[in-house]
């Protein structure tokens, strides 16, 4: 009976000879690599590392065109560039692909505050409002 205990055992420990395969890795689709751009420029942008944000936003946008959070992102840090004008390119980018967003119309509003264009902020600030933000 010993005898039988310790072959099952070592059965149970050694396995029958076969080793079970190992799982492929996963397929990193481009939505993953777009992503992952995205989260790159997030922290280089908390940092206050805004080119190198502006650098991984573009690449997320190069990977996806129709990314509309890459597009405000970049926006936000051109924005702290001081480069307005682009920032307002990117997050009317951003509003023409997610038209209902509240975000990117009042980043587009503190752009144009900024750039002393008081009735295209209060526009965006209007039409943010319209569509539910609340500050």
């Amino acid at each position: 009976m010993k005898r039988l205990l310790v072959c099952l055992l070592l059965v149970g420990v050694v396995g029958c000879g076969t080793s079970p395969s190992p799982e492929p890795p996963p397929v990193e689709t481009d939505t993953d690599r777009a992503m992952r751009e995205f989260s790159n420029g997030v922290s280089h942008a908390d940092l206050g590392q805004y080119d190198e944000a502006i650098a991984d936003y573009t690449e997320a946008i190069r990977i996806d065109p129709e990314f509309a959070d890459a597009f405000n992102n970049r926006g936000y840090a051109y924005d702290e560039l001081g480069r307005y004008d682009k920032a307002i390119a990117d997050y009317t980018a951003a509003i023409q692909l997610k038209p209902d967003d509240t975000i990117p119309y009042v980043n587009r509003g503190i752009a144009y505050s900024q750039m002393g264009d008081k009735a295209k902020a209060d526009a965006d600030f209007a039409k943010a409002k319209e569509l539910g933000y609340k500050p």
